[in-house]
């Protein structure tokens, strides 16, 4: 590619992954083309041996295939930002697997694994294997939660990669921001969940016997070769927390003034609060107090009243009242 002015591009491929958007109201401009997107259509990019963009566009099972120097999109920039959750809402759709409805379907899961949330063995349960602690390399269950993060790591740092923050105007820069806080957003949700922490049953050593106590997940990011992903070692707590560190103190300064229209992105405060997440987590509870009073501050939040708790519709499944940020 000669220029990389059609960073909003990115926005939808990279965030998107190969799932489907919702779309509706948007489109791009590529090769002189003007291509209208709609609900259920699913793209994916790549640079050509040309040097080229080129785009698949796959309508209702027809792939449309557009290619040229220069990619621009038209419509609500920040709903594709949205996607960026959304991009495994529709893996393993052809299996059937009901659980995998994006990242609320990974939450619950974790939530399951705790052993404090009870689920039955029996009726339309999709969880029951992770209740059981049925985990491995052939649990659909434990496929999809490793391919969830690894698709949305690998959608943040291609837009990442795009982006020369050198010369991006004000408004990618937030944008920037955005992929930077759902990088460490989800960097911080697998080392935590993939890290060994002593426990009474089992020791902290590999099917090889090496010493896994405290290792995370590899490191990849949008300077990483795929020749080189195979070579990665996994990331000791300590470099973990470092690195995510890094993302959000670029988060915090790209998105100072950042104000998105809907409460599924990522602002300021929701900067504050991962770090104070990420200091919980190796267990600097006094930065991690400082921090959550930033975020409470930055957001006006408060929290629910005993009221909004129990409301089905209003409570706190309803993102309007100020408990969210």
């Amino acid at each position: 590619m000669k220029r990389l002015k059609y960073i909003i591009c990115l926005l939808a491929v990279a965030l998107a992954g190969s799932g489907s958007l919702n779309a509706q109201g948007l489109g791009f401009y590529l090769g002189g083309k003007r291509v209208e997107l709609v609900e259920g259509d699913s793209i994916n990019f790549v640079n050509n041996d040309k040097g080229q963009v080129e785009v698949k566009v796959n309508k209702d099972g027809q792939v449309e295939v557009y290619r040229g120097e220069e990619m621009t999109f038209y419509g609500d920039i920040e709903r594709y930002l949205l996607d960026i959750n959304n991009a495994m809402h529709y893996y393993f759709s052809s299996e059937s697997y009901h659980a995998g409805f994006g990242y609320g379907g990974v939450m619950h899961m974790r939530d399951v694994l705790t052993g404090d949330l009870y689920r039955p063995d029996n009726g339309y349960n999709w969880f029951q294997n992770l209740a059981e602690n049925r985990i491995g390399v052939n649990e659909v269950s434990t496929v999809y939660m490793w391919s969830f993060y690894e698709n949305a790591i690998t959608a943040c740092n291609k837009l990442i990669g795009a982006i020369d923050e050198t010369k991006a105007n004000h408004q990618q820069k937030q944008y920037l921001g955005v992929a930077y806080a759902f990088r460490a957003l989800y960097y911080l949700d697998i080392a935590r969940m993939y890290e060994y922490l002593d426990c009474y049953e089992t020791k902290p050593l590999s099917n090889t016997g090496k010493n896994i106590r405290n290792l995370t997940v590899p490191i990849i990011t949008e300077k990483t070769a795929e020749k080189d992903v195979p070579q990665l070692k996994r990331a000791t707590r300590e470099e973990m927390k470092n690195f995510i560190a890094s993302d959000l103190e670029k988060a915090g300064s790209f998105l100072t003034d950042f104000q998105p229209k809907s409460k599924r992105l990522p602002n300021l405060a929701c900067v504050y609060g991962l770090q104070a997440r990420l200091n919980m987590w190796v267990e600097d509870y006094e930065v991690a107090a400082a921090y959550a009073r930033k975020a409470i501050n930055q957001s006006g939040s408060q929290p629910l009243t005993e009221a909004q708790m129990y409301d089905l519709e209003n409570g706190f499944n309803n993102m309007a009242p100020s408990s969210w940020m």
